[in-house]
């Protein structure tokens, strides 16, 4: 049963996902709804996926679903707890949406078109009346919430605000909300170490203290899964800073392992465990010719 709601109109800033949603849910219960949006409506679905349209991640227990999110977890549990994965699955297919999960456990629209998706949600917010202005201000009022744009101001019960990283020069004065500053987090990693000759390798199930994922280097550094959460991670840390992992931690007894292969050539040992083009780009690094017998390899290279 949907609550009962006190206010007839509301005023949605930002017209992404988050807040065509709120939009929806508000207008189909009777509340007169106006979103501002100076860009293009849900035009930030349109890249999901590589315009197939990631929609969500196949995990129904919301405090695992939680732990892909570091640095926010514990406050994702209240919010995952009340609108889940399955709501989620539920809301697109009442729009039309039908879906399905691959094994990698993303869940995608069955068109794998982003556009499809926008199409059938524009069309599911045929109530909401939508303004390209550009949002100035918003204000607290003694009995409601002044909106200003570049062109006019309104007047709603009550406002959302839901611009993303934008945010914080939308909260009105006076109200005691405490906004993070937002950093870049998600992203890649440029390093002082030159990988070029490694661009597009990938390393898998590689451990960062408690987390585990794929690694790919770049031209410009390292990629990939787990080098995006120790983005998220340490978003705030000041950069330089050097970052340990563990590449091939199914080895629990590296000298063992060379003892057994004594004379398989080091680059193929290694070979056995993470890709052949890394292999030898290590023991280059390293200055230990590739092609020498385990048998021959001196305690200090062997350390």
């Amino acid at each position: 049963m949907a609550p009962e709601l006190n206010f007839k109109t509301v005023g949605i800033v930002g017209a992404g996902p988050a807040g065509c949603i709120c939009a929806k849910f508000l207008s189909d219960s009777g509340v007169r709804v106006v979103v501002f949006e100076k860009g293009k409506i849900l035009g930030t679905i349109l890249p999901t996926g590589g315009g197939k349209c990631n929609l969500a991640h196949a995990q129904y227990d919301f405090k695992e679903l939680a732990k892909n999110y570091p640095r926010g977890e514990k406050f994702l549990y209240s919010v995952f707890s009340r609108f889940s994965t399955a709501d989620t699955v539920e809301f697109f297919k009442s729009i039309g949406v039908e879906v399905y999960t691959r094994e990698d456990n993303r869940i995608f629209p069955v068109s794998n078109l982003s556009t499809d998706v926008r199409s059938k949600f524009l069309k599911a917010l045929k109530r909401v009346n939508f303004v390209s202005e550009t949002v100035k201000s918003v204000n607290k009022l003694d009995n409601g919430y002044g909106i200003s744009t570049d062109k006019s101001s309104y007047f709603f019960d009550t406002v959302v605000i839901a611009t993303g990283g934008m945010t914080k020069n939308m909260i009105p004065a006076g109200l005691d909300i405490n906004i993070v500053e937002p950093v870049q987090s998600l992203v890649g990693f440029m390093t002082n170490k030159n990988f070029n000759e490694l661009a597009g390798v990938s390393l898998k199930n590689v451990k960062y203290k408690n987390y585990s994922g794929d690694i790919l280097f770049t031209h410009k550094g390292v990629s990939g899964p787990l080098i995006y959460t120790i983005s998220s991670i340490k978003a705030q840390d000041d950069f330089p800073y050097t970052l340990n992992f563990s590449l091939a931690g199914n080895i629990s007894n590296p000298q063992e392992l060379l003892n057994k292969n004594s004379h398989k050539e080091i680059k193929n040992l290694i070979g056995q465990f993470l890709p052949k083009s890394f292999a030898q780009w290590l023991l280059k690094d390293l200055a230990i010719p590739d092609n020498i017998p385990c048998c021959l390899i001196d305690g200090k290279t062997r350390d």
